[in-house]
């Protein structure tokens, strides 16, 4: 029975398979029908597929109880189109892991995309498959002074690059390097004498050979398969609108411009009286529907506060049971939502921050953002990911451009301390989900 060890990496909607059994397939063979063949014969728990057609006809065999998803990228898809030439190694470290792929006459060998979780099992692999004897070999960077039994690997291989796990995740991987899933065919597909034996193409690979059985005269496999593509659309089509109806939640879309809220609460933190009667203000806060100042009592009486509120424009002034602390607040018209709005990388918004920071030599903390998981929905990837931010600043109004033309910057609440003239604003910001 073939072994199933998978390990994936993930970036945003990006998902990266490493560890595939690979076949390849006689020619005119369709290689999704061979896999799912081949999956039910040797009864694995393989419920994904990806195959190649043009060229050098295979398929690779999946398993989504080992992590794979469907629309997750191969990584040896990745590695089939990157090279450049017809035979190749490629070593790729994975956190604790090491990833060998291999392939010779454009054709990704059997045993070519493993997962090895001992380094001298993996090392020991890699000798064996006579490196030399490779015309391009890609190895991490910590495998640069390998000894071997040949000697140095620089000195066996012919031609080597470094490799970094990141090139898969910004690589435009293959159409067809996607996997899909597929159930096996069961009574629709038999195996006719179908067995796994040596290929003729000179590597050692395995060939598959099917044949259909005779079909009874009520069964129309044309008309079958188009009912699984209909019924398998309809499932598909209700999963997209529900994952449409989750990537239609904006939230920044629905909060004000952080410009317009800054601009408003710097007026608004100015015009706040600081002296009123009997008391004195320590902080003042505004997040652009109201501005509210903390204050003590210093000397007096509690009700002096109230009598001198009551002279003021929109004011209002409440205290606590002994009067010793209290709030002035003014309620403000109601910011307009920002709307539809594109948000941008978050290295792009980061680093604008941060030189903004730096030249007005602000304190900046910027949290890396987070995308949350929708329990309900165990394989949706969502759109956004988001991340808190603070800033402390004795000149808000130079963070007014980058606030204005920020997109996906959410602007919270602004305390300005009296004692200090210090304002400390604190937001959150949106970026997609890569």
């Amino acid at each position: 029975m073939a072994t199933i060890n998978h390990k994936t990496i993930s970036q945003g909607r990006k998902t990266i398979v490493f560890g595939l059994p690979w076949y390849t397939v006689e020619e005119g063979v369709s290689p999704r029908k061979a896999g799912a063949a081949l999956a039910k014969e040797i009864q694995a728990r393989f419920d994904l597929l990806v195959e190649r057609r043009e060229g050098s006809a295979q398929f690779g065999l999946a398993s989504s109880h080992e992590g794979a998803r469907a629309g997750a990228i191969s990584a040896a898809s990745i590695v089939a189109d990157i090279v450049k030439v017809d035979s190749w190694i490629y070593v790729l470290e994975i956190e604790s892991s090491i990833w060998i792929c291999s392939g010779r006459e454009g054709y990704i060998l059997p045993a070519g995309d493993r997962i090895y979780e001992n380094r001298d099992l993996a090392r020991r692999a890699f000798q064996d498959l006579n490196p030399s004897s490779f015309k391009k070999v890609y190895l991490p960077a910590s495998w640069r002074n390998l000894k071997t039994d040949q000697g140095d690997v620089a000195s066996v291989a012919s031609d080597i690059e470094e490799t970094d796990v990141l090139d898969f995740i910004e690589y435009n991987a293959p159409k067809w390097g996607k996997l899909c899933s597929f159930s096996p065919v069961g009574g629709i597909l038999k195996m006719a004498g179908a067995c796994v034996l040596l290929s003729t193409i000179g590597f050692g690979g395995w060939t598959f050979y099917t044949g259909l059985q005779a079909k009874a005269p009520s069964y129309d496999p044309a008309a079958a398969a188009a009912i699984q593509a209909r019924l398998l659309a309809e499932r598909m089509t209700e999963q997209e609108g529900r994952w449409a109806i989750l990537d239609s939640n904006k939230p920044w879309q629905r909060n004000p411009l952080p410009g317009v809220i800054l601009e408003t609460c710097i007026d608004e933190i100015r015009d706040m009286p600081t002296d009123p009667v009997g008391y004195d203000v320590v902080d003042i806060f505004c997040d652009g529907r109201n501005v509210d100042a903390s204050v003590l009592r210093s000397t007096g009486y509690s009700t002096w506060l109230e009598e001198w509120a009551q002279g003021q424009e929109d004011v209002v002034a409440s205290t606590n049971s002994t009067g010793e602390q209290g709030f002035l607040s003014r309620t403000l018209p109601e910011p307009t939502a920002r709307g539809a709005e594109d948000i941008r990388d978050f290295q792009i918004i980061s680093s604008e921050m941060l030189k903004v920071g730096q030249i007005e030599g602000s304190s900046v903390d910027i949290a890396t953002p987070a995308a949350v998981p929708v329990e309900e929905e165990p394989e949706y990837v969502p759109f956004f990911a988001s991340g808190s931010w603070a800033i402390s600043t004795r000149r808000p109004s130079a963070w007014l451009a980058l606030f204005r033309d920020t997109p996906g910057l959410t602007l919270n609440t602004i305390k300005f301390n009296v004692s200090d003239k210090t304002y400390t604003m604190e937001g959150e910001l949106y970026v997609p989900n890569l």
